[in-house]
């Protein structure tokens, strides 16, 4: 039930990264970099655990698994937690000021 509970947390402790990503990019000014690369770890991670199918079991303990299973959650998560924030700065500064608070209710 524990680890249950952690993968189901994790992702959303991940967004906690947004504090730092949002800092981050406004310091450095690189919106459209941080969307793609927080675009292809966020969806990539996942693919971390395609080779791990080929391992057998008993080559890697269940403990290494599950680590292994976190990791990539978490790298995940934060890949996905700068994807947000980077692309809801990028598009705040395409979208004019006057039309945006339309635009982000259009897309609700």
């Amino acid at each position: 039930p524990t680890l249950i509970g952690l993968i189901a947390a994790l992702p959303l402790l991940a967004r906690l990264g947004q504090l730092y990503a949002s800092w981050h990019i406004e310091r450095a000014g690189r919106w459209r970099r941080g969307t793609l690369v927080g675009a292809a770890v966020g969806r990539g991670a996942p693919l971390l655990l395609l080779p791990l199918a080929l391992v057998p079991a008993d080559a890697l303990p269940a403990t290494g698994r599950t680590a292994l299973l976190l990791a990539v959650l978490l790298l995940g998560g934060l890949g996905t937690a700068l994807f947000d924030v980077a692309w809801l700065t990028w598009v705040a500064e395409l979208v004019p000021p006057a039309v945006r608070g339309a635009f982000f209710a259009a897309r609700q």
